[in-house]
């Protein structure tokens, strides 16, 4: 099949319902891999389209979902007012207005969905992981659901590479995210809780390891940060080719220690769970993400919900096309970044890509009423201790206290520590007192996350 021909086939299949969806055909897992695997194909052919068809697929599922939305009485409202089957472009989006989960928390799940879809298709009600602090329910899609599982495909395919694999015989391991274990054929899973509970669980887990040869480790950072903590306590070392991880990022001491220790690549995920991958690591940039456009569609926005222009950092804003039940457009994921447009990649592909900032409003407030960014305080926590603690987290009990959990090691020393606290009170301009706890663990959340910050003022 001549290349041109096998990329119409590609968008086709891409701006269309899955096929197995549209004839009302029986789902099961059968159909699912079938679909997943098509769609695979599918994205890796788009990959090789040019920016104007990439934008003109954009266009197709944009007016898709909105046409979706039309029987959501949330969008009802606001899409009577637009005429949006003609718009010739996708910045005209900016029509409809930005989204936040705090809003929409305030909107009851059935005047944002599409309850007789729902119905007849036996949706299930998911949770947003609540990163925010404002949890929110939605109704999952199979289409989500599908897509996703191609994605996924695609995602191990460059892991693999990235370790020197053939993809098809490479085998992935999945600690601790649940959620995701239909995502993908992996070759065992693992509660990230159970490395916490016994030497007995852990031990078993190895045993695994080198039993099944897994070569890909599939978690998220938090379980990979505990995972090394027991594995150089327990005087253990598994050899993978790469590691796979996501729902937070690493900085890059973090990273650094990871991959010197299990001594193989790490490549990152960025999305969320109402929206499933939104950008893809770059195979030769650590922090720098590949957008899906296939997916969705990335803004940036600043506080006053207006569009920036590349470079700008601000608001992560997506609309997400996969969802035809409880449809997510133009909606803030709490995250802060910048998007530019690169020609050619350290990758060696050319697309939009993605940079991060870190959460929104992560700030930690002054008594007088100002406040110091958190990004600034972890900084100068990395410099002080790096090759001292394995994690740590900032909790500010209220305006007068900022209380630092560490998880240290055995070279960490009281010196270490009041050195620590100096140089953050002194940050916070000697408003606050500080306090550096020694811990054994610092617990993730139902979510599956562990927060660099918690606030409770």
């Amino acid at each position: 099949m001549e290349l041109p021909i096998a990329r119409f086939f590609a968008t086709s299949f891409l701006a269309e319902e899955p096929i197995s969806l549209r004839l009302g055909l029986l789902s099961n897992q059968a159909t699912e891999n079938v679909e997943s695997f098509m769609n695979k194909i599918a994205l890796k052919q788009t990959r090789l389209l040019a920016e104007r068809e990439i934008h003109a697929l954009q266009l197709a599922k944009l007016k898709q979902l909105l046409c979706w939305a039309t029987f959501v009485p949330y969008w009802q409202v606001h899409l009577q007012r637009i005429n949006f089957t003609s718009f010739s472009s996708l910045q005209q989006i900016s029509k409809l207005p930005i989204t936040t989960r705090r809003d929409l928390t305030l909107i009851p799940l059935e005047k944002r969905s599409n309850m007789a879809k729902a119905k007849k298709s036996k949706a299930v009600i998911g949770t947003t992981s609540g990163s925010t602090g404002h949890p929110l329910q939605f109704y999952r899609s199979k289409i989500s659901k599908i897509r996703t599982k191609g994605i996924y495909q695609l995602i191990m395919e460059q892991a693999a590479c990235m370790g020197g694999l053939t993809w098809e015989n490479s085998r992935a391991f999945n600690l601790g995210i649940q959620r995701q274990q239909t995502l993908y054929p992996w070759n065992g899973f693992l509660w990230g809780t159970k490395l916490e509970e016994t030497r007995e669980n852990r031990t078993e887990f190895y045993k695994i390891l080198r039993s099944r040869r897994i070569q890909i480790l599939y978690t998220n950072a938090s379980y990979l940060k505990r995972l090394y903590y027991w594995m150089d306590k327990d005087g253990e070392f598994f050899q993978f080719r790469c590691i796979v991880y996501i729902a937070q990022q690493l900085n890059k001491r973090e990273r650094s220690e990871l991959e010197k220790f299990f001594k193989c690549p790490t490549l990152s995920v960025y999305g969320a769970q109402e929206c499933s991958v939104i950008g893809i690591e770059c195979s030769g940039e650590q922090g720098v993400f590949h957008t899906v456009p296939e997916l969705g569609y990335l803004e940036i926005t600043d506080y006053g919900k207006r569009n920036l222009p590349p470079g700008k950092i601000g608001e992560v804003t997506y609309t997400y096309f996969e969802n035809e039940i409880s449809p997510f457009i133009r909606y803030q994921v709490g995250d802060r970044g910048k998007i530019e447009q690169r020609k050619q990649c350290a990758c060696g592909g050319s697309s939009e890509v993605l940079f991060f900032e870190g959460k929104t409003a992560e700030i930690v407030d002054l008594p007088d009423g100002s406040g110091i960014i958190v990004k600034a305080i972890s900084i100068a926590i990395d410099e002080a201790l790096a090759g001292r603690i394995y994690q740590f987290q900032l909790i500010q009990e209220d305006h007068k206290t900022l209380r630092i959990k560490i998880v240290p090691k055995d070279n960490f020393s009281d010196e270490v520590g009041n050195a620590l606290v100096a140089k953050v009170t002194a940050m916070l301009h000697y408003s606050m007192n500080v306090v550096v706890e020694k811990v054994k663990v610092i617990p993730s959340e139902i979510s599956e996350k562990t927060p660099l910050f918690i606030k409770f003022a």
